[in-house]
């Protein structure tokens, strides 16, 4: 039997080296079986030999590649202060943009007078505290554009929303008798105001009078009123032409 420390031969059967004195049989301290010195695991209860822990039951895995290390995480970037006031950009009509933007290079540098109209809403706060502030947001955020409507009387308007194709035609149009006759009124400016208003975009009418409808009916009324207004004047124009003969 060799010694593991000197490496010298011994009879078998010896328990110390007789050259160094190095025990050859190693002992279990679980079991207290003896084992031959080249073991490292107990041949009779299969603990490791010079430890009392208990040996894996299992052979152990086969060294793996180490993992790939973490990817580096971004820092996180703080996000940006909210401004105080919003952009024009979210609250600008966008056919209001679009023209501004067309004429850019003509209103460049141009000092205007502009009259600015700041108005109340009757009966916000009645409807501000029975809606959701939601809807009442909705309700707020709209932009109309005013439009100049004489015909029916010199200083009528009509409020056109583009977003929604809403307008509100006040006395110029409606679906009934259109008045062309009053002592304010021209016929004229009535012919030239419809002639204007026929191209817009409009999904609903809302007139001062008789009930609201759709672009249909919208564009029937403004062509039915135009060759009316047309066929008067093709009568009138024979008239004075037949006068004229006559003289």
């Amino acid at each position: 039997m060799e010694c593991p420390q000197c490496k010298h031969a011994n009879p078998s059967g010896t328990k110390f080296c007789g050259e160094c004195g190095t025990r050859l049989q190693a002992l279990c301290t679980a079991c207290k079986a003896v084992n031959p010195p080249g073991n490292k695991f107990c041949g009779e209860c299969g603990q490791p030999l010079g430890s009392g822990a208990p040996a894996p039951t299992t052979a152990p895995a086969a060294a793996s590649e180490p993992p790939p290390p973490p990817a580096p995480v971004a820092a996180e970037i703080p996000a940006a202060p909210p401004a105080r006031f919003a952009s024009p950009e979210t609250y600008t009509p966008k056919h209001l943009a679009e023209k501004i933007l067309t004429s850019r290079s003509a209103i460049e540098g141009e000092r205007k007078i502009v009259t600015v109209l700041f108005s109340d809403v009757s009966g916000f706060t009645a409807i501000s505290e029975k809606l959701d502030p939601e809807d009442v947001h909705a309700i707020m955020d709209r932009a109309f554009e005013v439009i100049h409507t004489p015909g029916h009387s010199p200083g009528g308007i009509a409020l056109f929303e583009a977003r929604t194709g809403i307008l509100l035609s006040g006395d110029i149009i409606y679906d009934g008798p259109l008045i062309d006759d009053a002592y304010h009124s021209n016929r004229i400016d009535y012919a030239l105001t419809l002639e204007k208003l026929r191209p817009l975009r409009v999904e609903v009418v809302h007139g001062g009078h008789f009930p609201s409808f759709g672009p249909v009916r919208y564009r029937q009324i403004i062509d039915e009123y135009l060759a009316g207004t047309r066929s008067r004047i093709e009568r009138l124009l024979n008239r004075l032409r037949e006068d004229l003969s006559d003289a």
